[in-house]
């Protein structure tokens, strides 16, 4: 068979125009990649031992997710900023306390920056906390105001 763009036999033919050894390759081509894509097909539906996996209902996490959603007034905040705790920084900034509605006493503070540039910082860490968090230096991200 010559090919349309140079003239030329097509590889694989022999120059023959449909030949029975061009037939016979791509009859076998055909076999080989159906073979193939059956192997493919059929390997990860054998190889899997689903015993091995936890489903959603073992798992901790998925099981407080689903109850988390399932929540009634999923609408309504469960946290709120106190305004009566506002207490202004040295730095410029605001304090605040955050209390969640099944708490009795707030145990979260929020510390709200606003600088020159617009950047507007939210910090939120535990007041009385067991473990102090890693505090990021002043200037590393955010450039303390002149």
């Amino acid at each position: 068979e010559r090919s349309r763009f140079s003239g030329r036999s097509s590889p694989g033919c022999g120059g023959s125009a449909l030949g029975r050894g061009c037939q016979e390759m791509s009859g076998r081509r055909i076999a080989a990649l159906a073979a193939l894509a059956a192997a493919a097909l059929w390997s990860p539906a054998v190889a899997v031992d689903r015993s091995k996996f936890r489903t959603c209902e073992q798992g901790s996490f998925c099981r407080r997710f689903k109850a988390w959603i399932q929540r009634p007034q999923r609408e309504e905040a469960l946290w709120s900023v106190l305004p009566a705790t506002k207490a202004v920084q040295s730095d410029g900034g605001f304090a605040f306390q955050v209390k969640h509605k099944n708490e009795a006493e707030a145990h979260l503070a929020l510390t709200v920056n606003l600088y020159a540039s617009g950047v507007v910082r939210f910090r939120l860490n535990e007041i009385a906390a067991q473990y102090t968090r890693h505090v990021i230096p002043a200037g590393d991200v955010v450039l303390e105001p002149p």
